[in-house]
């Protein structure tokens, strides 16, 4: 415990240090250093973003810009050539203008780097970017879950919440991913600090994920910031009860009814679908899905479905059938949470 807070408070301490626009972040023998956009660089809608930079002891980095008002405008995983990595993309027209965010991560980089820069037409009404707190996670109290964020280590802390959850603590190289057909979307979502394994090393990605759990990641992968204080009468006192409310206040999850969430019952596939529709504003698709058990699937999850499988964002079964009432297993989740991402 007192080992991982000191870890978190000296990316905290070198994250906030700034000069010429750069942040820097440090940990675990992993360094990257943000050069551009630069804290005082005037960007328009329609110009076009270069993000580069530094690393050291790293072969790539993860990372994703959010407009304003939290979606996301774009995702990359560049790789790293004689210690530098550089991306881009180019802002649309009538692209929000306000302050924008990008969040890189790296395997052995306890918390994602944070970098704001701002975006006007006339470069005036919006106050420069700079550099935040890697994640936005205070290293004791995680930020809280108004914000979205997901606390470093609350089984730490409160002694009940689920680690598998947690912000990155630098412990990246899990014992039981190697080979695993999910291993690189474990790696870059752990990179971009919205889950991340046990205490003892593993990540567990044959285990099912909560609805609470789901629910955590998905605020922490897609940035949703909608406060609400609304709790059910299930998690008044549940660890993640922030975090769910964030999601319901964004429209991404409901309950079963007025007071009952379930958070702790295992999410099924086609509630996982519903809600990464959602969290990504996907439109949903009218076709009927043309699965052999397509009979099973609820009606209000059939239009999440088709539309994910119609994007090859979610893959069936070998014999034709996309099993809606399975539960969702953690490599699952996370998978189609990066594919996602990646289709950004």
């Amino acid at each position: 415990m007192r080992k991982t807070l000191g870890s978190l408070l000296m990316v905290l301490i070198i994250c906030l240090f700034v000069l010429n626009g750069t942040c820097f972040a440090e940990e675990n023998g992993v360094s990257i250093s943000l050069d551009s956009p630069a804290s005082s660089q005037a960007i328009s809608p329609g110009d076009d973003v270069e993000i580069s930079g530094k690393a050291s002891n790293v072969q790539q980095v993860s990372l994703v810009v959010f407009n304003p008002k939290g979606s996301i405008a774009y995702v990359a995983q560049p790789s790293v050539f004689n210690g530098t990595f550089t991306t881009g993309f180019q802002l649309n027209s009538d692209a929000l203008e306000g302050i924008y965010t990008i969040k890189i991560g790296a395997e052995g980089l306890g918390a994602p780097l944070v970098f704001t820069f701002g975006v006007s037409k006339d470069n005036s009404s919006v106050p420069p970017g700079g550099s935040t707190t890697p994640g936005g996670v205070s290293p004791t109290t995680g930020g809280g879950g108004s914000g979205g964020g997901v606390s470093p280590n609350p089984e730490a802390i409160t002694g009940n919440s689920e680690a598998g959850v947690t912000a990155s603590t630098g412990t990246q190289n899990f014992n039981d991913t190697n080979g695993h057909w999910a291993s690189s979307s474990i790696s870059q979502l752990v990179a971009l600090g919205a889950i991340n394994g046990y205490p003892d090393g593993s990540f567990r990605p044959e285990k099912t994920i909560s609805r609470a759990e789901f629910a955590a990641v998905l605020v922490k992968a897609f940035n949703l910031n909608q406060q609400s204080s609304a709790t059910f009468k299930d998690t008044v006192n549940h660890w993640a009860r922030n975090h769910i409310a964030a999601a319901v206040a964004s429209g991404v999850a409901n309950g079963y009814n007025a007071d009952t969430f379930g958070p702790d019952d295992p999410v099924t596939r086609e509630q996982m679908a519903v809600m990464i529709v959602r969290a990504a504003g996907i439109a949903g698709a009218a076709e009927e899905p043309g699965f052999n058990d397509s009979a099973d699937i609820s009606v209000w999850a059939r239009e999440a479905i088709a539309a994910m499988t119609q994007k090859g964002l979610m893959q069936g079964y070998s014999d034709n059938t996309i099993q809606p009432l399975k539960y969702a297993k953690r490599g699952e989740a996370v998978t189609l949470i990066m594919n996602v991402l990646n289709s950004r």
